[in-house]
């Protein structure tokens, strides 16, 4: 799809039940659909994939999901009417997101952004197959 899913690596982290995708600045507790898979694979190196209309600014998520977060520093808004097409920066990586209209992103700002748990994607770093993603549906 257009604009393309970022992909951040990272390691996967086991604590308890718990998994975790870790990289420098980024802590995104993977649900079920997506641990199940991935425990068999602790301390992997791993690649997370989140599309632009999966990450969201966190003033706008009500509640916020706890521990799901980001920051990231505002390069380049685009106005494209029925959403902004955000460049993200982030540990000298560039991301892009895509906002509704009534988030107020500026140019130079840090903001949080939260991930959409339901459409993540995770891969192994190694090989680049799926380990897994939220939606059971599509296998």
């Amino acid at each position: 799809g257009s604009p393309a899913m970022n992909l951040m690596p990272g390691t996967l982290d086991q604590n308890g039940g718990a998994v975790k995708f870790t990289a420098p600045g980024i802590n995104v507790p993977l649900p079920d659909a997506i641990a199940a898979p991935a425990r068999q694979q602790n301390g992997a190196k791993v690649i997370l994939g989140v599309r632009p209309e999966h990450i969201h600014p966190a003033s706008l998520v009500n509640g916020g999901q706890q521990g799901n977060h980001m920051q990231a520093s505002v390069e380049v808004v685009e106005n494209l009417g029925k959403e902004l097409l955000v460049y993200l920066g982030h540990e000298g990586a560039t991301m892009t997101a895509q906002f509704p209209p009534e988030a107020d992103v500026q140019p130079g700002q840090n903001i949080d952004l939260i991930f959409d748990n339901e459409n993540l994607h995770l891969f192994d770093e190694t090989s680049g197959n799926a380990i897994g993603h939220s939606h059971s549906a599509v296998n």
